[in-house]
């Protein structure tokens, strides 16, 4: 149903779907990258 609902929508409002959703999946992704490099800076001592 939400594809069909995609597909009729049009070019621009589709523009704007693909855009969300790339903004839904890059949030989450960039929170744990964050939190990822800032525990390896803190254990950073522990891998030598």
């Amino acid at each position: 149903m939400c594809t069909k609902t995609a597909a009729g929508l049009g070019d621009d409002a589709a523009e704007g779907l693909n855009n969300g959703i790339i903004f839904l999946a890059f949030t989450p992704l960039a929170i744990l990258l964050l939190l990822g490099f800032l525990w390896y800076k803190k254990n950073k001592h522990e891998f030598a």
